[in-house]
């Protein structure tokens, strides 16, 4: 029976000396895998560490053969500036870095407070965006959200809110400051309806802006006017977007849509008034206005 234990005894003695060898191989490999962690920090450049910490930042890019320029709150896009289009310099980059560093400013001043930020109404089209009374930025023509609604007045109280939030956990606002009362709802609440049906509405614009419509006047994208295929020239329609319970009156001054399905045909200023243009066609509800 001696010769079945010595293979035992063999193994036992091997087994016993590799082990120290293993628990010591590992707190080598350990011990190498702290190092390499802490020469990777101690290796990262500064000017990395500071990129990461900086709180807001911009990046250019071309745009439809211009430059274009966002700025970001926290690695978060929120404005971009783009180049007129006969800009021979890079304007949006400076003025998106001037931005840039108010706001880097304000954030690590003593006296900060989220808060502070608001919007403000300048005239048709354009809106401020304020920390106290200091303007930082408008969104016009060349400034606008990152990933714009196509409505301004949205897109600014977003821009604000997503500053009031990220930098300081503020609660969101959603007026506009000096903004002045729609006169397409006024005129609305005085008109008697005279026919009421519901419906599909789209809107158009940009590529008539200027052209001769229907009823032969010049087609202004930022009118409140439509285009209906049989109302009469004239006629003041309130249109009631069912899903947000926004409204606008309009006067029929042209012809369509001819799009199976659609009954009315919006300008690109009227909706906006009632928050169509991001979804392009929205179900309403129609009422026909008499004197």
């Amino acid at each position: 029976m001696t010769f079945k234990r010595k293979p035992f005894l063999i193994a036992s003695v091997l087994l016993a000396t590799l082990a120290p060898l293993s628990f010591s191989s590992g707190l080598a490999l350990a011990d190498s895998a702290k190092i390499s962690t802490d020469v990777i920090a101690r290796t990262q450049s500064p000017d990395e560490v500071s990129r990461l910490d900086e709180i807001a930042t911009t990046l250019s890019y071309p745009y439809e053969e211009r430059t274009a320029t966002t700025l970001y709150i926290n690695r978060l896009p929120v404005l971009t500036f783009l180049d007129p289009s006969d800009a021979t310099d890079n304007s949006a980059e400076a003025i998106a870095t001037q931005v840039s560093d108010q706001i880097e400013n304000l954030a690590l001043s003593n006296d900060f407070d989220a808060n502070k930020f608001s919007v403000r109404w300048q005239k048709q089209g354009v809106y401020e965006l304020l920390y106290a009374d200091q303007r930082l930025a408008a969104i016009d023509d060349s400034t606008f959200l990152a990933d714009s609604t196509d409505n301004r007045e949205q897109d600014a109280l977003i821009a604000v809110n997503r500053f009031r939030r990220i930098l300081g956990g503020a609660e969101p606002i959603t007026e506009v400051a000096n903004k002045p009362k729609p006169k397409a709802n006024l005129v609305a609440a005085t008109g008697r309806v005279v026919r009421t049906f519901q419906g599909h509405a789209s809107w158009y614009g940009p590529g008539f802006h200027g052209r001769r419509t229907a009823n032969g006047e010049r087609f202004n994208q930022n009118a409140m006017t439509a285009a209906h295929k049989t109302l009469p020239f004239g006629t003041r329609v309130r249109v009631t977007n069912t899903y947000n319970g926004r409204s606008v009156v309009v006067r029929i001054n042209d012809r369509g849509p001819f799009i199976r399905g659609r009954e009315i045909d919006l300008s690109k200023g009227s909706a906006q008034q009632i928050g169509l243009v991001s979804s392009g066609v929205a179900n309403v509800k129609l009422e026909i206005l008499g004197n």
